[in-house]
């Protein structure tokens, strides 16, 4: 496929950052791409759908809280081998509720630092990187 018809997926990814200021990341499951990594949570943006209305979608979906404060932080493009990825992430500064994982899929709270830990898609590395200077 040549580059000027390569899919483009959109997707939104959420940076939540508890009281001991570390960050929510999810692993990903068996059936899914890049089976075992992990990632920030989030996913893709619905046709007719605007970003923050994904987020909060995907939020409630996977971790059972509701979002009431994210502010735009970043948004990266990473071309995967079958496909182009435009991601935003968002700050998420307040929600309702106590992530939990709904889909059954691994979730932990990281302090930056200890990123290196963890297999992150690669398309993250920009994020990673970022966070380990950024004063949440």
């Amino acid at each position: 496929m040549s580059a000027l018809n390569r899919k483009v997926i959109h997707a939104v990814a959420g940076i939540i950052v508890n009281a001991q200021r570390e960050i929510l990341i999810a692993q990903r499951l068996p059936h899914q791409y890049a089976a075992g990594q992990w990632e920030f949570p989030g996913g893709k943006i619905e046709l007719g759908e605007t970003p923050q209305a994904a987020l909060q979608r995907e939020l409630h979906e996977e971790l059972g809280i509701d979002v009431s404060a994210a502010r735009r932080w970043l948004t990266i493009q990473h071309a995967y081998p079958e496909y182009d990825v435009v991601l935003e992430t968002w700050l998420v500064t307040d929600y309702v509720g106590v992530p939990y994982s709904k889909e059954q899929q691994p979730i932990c709270w990281v302090l930056p630092h200890q990123f290196s830990h963890y297999p992150f898609l690669e398309g993250n590395r920009e994020i990673l990187e970022k966070l380990q200077n950024v004063v949440i």
